[in-house]
């Protein structure tokens, strides 16, 4: 059964939330989907594994145009990926909007952005991939389990611009994380690891 965004674009399954929920406030919701943007934009690796140990379920779901993660693992490398490889990250975000699913024990928040990159020029494979600067308007929804007050999935819109089919996604997210494994950030990541992360 798909899921889908605070729009309607299909999103694919999501995690599923806790029956019932618990009594969280929208402004409780706000700071936490606020917390995924934050991962994008920290610059500092052990910062966004804390973040991301903090605010995602360990099966939480990344989603964008062209790839598709679930897990720790694989999120700690796509948003990790961001520091090793971009020079700069910056989003200019509107007021986020809450959307609540009755008796579904989760909730979405909606985040419009536009977002802004600049590789680093020492970044070979980066350089390789992108030009110079990345601009994009983004229309990101974080989808939150009620109970455990966690993101379950955190999906990046790229408006305007096309996506392939999910199974295509979850093809590149996976070749990506294993790239990006080979490449050295696993060990980066691993050394930046909390001791306190299980």
């Amino acid at each position: 059964m798909s899921s889908s965004t605070a729009n309607g674009a299909a999103q694919g399954p999501l995690p599923q939330g806790a029956a019932g929920g618990s009594s969280v406030s929208d402004d409780e919701l706000k700071t936490i989907g606020g917390k995924a943007l934050d991962t994008l934009e920290c610059r500092d690796l052990q910062k966004q594994i804390e973040l991301v140990l903090t605010y995602y379920r360990k099966d939480a779901r990344f989603v964008d145009n062209i790839m598709d993660i679930s897990g720790h693992p694989g999120i700690f490398l796509q948003f990790g990926s961001l520091i090793k490889y971009f020079k700069d990250v910056k989003l200019e975000r509107q007021a986020p909007k809450v959307h609540h699913i009755e008796g579904s024990g989760i909730a979405k928040v909606e985040i419009m952005n536009h977002q802004h990159y600049v590789i680093d020029p020492e970044a070979g494979m980066a350089k390789r991939l992108f030009p110079g600067k990345v601009e994009l308007d983004v229309q990101s929804v974080v989808t939150i389990d009620l109970k455990a007050k966690q993101i379950i999935n955190h999906a990046e819109n790229w408006q305007g611009k096309s996506a392939p089919p999910e199974f295509i996604r979850k093809m590149t997210g996976a070749t990506t994380c294993g790239i990006l494994r080979m490449l050295g950030l696993q060990k980066e990541i691993t050394a930046a690891m909390p001791p306190h992360a299980s």
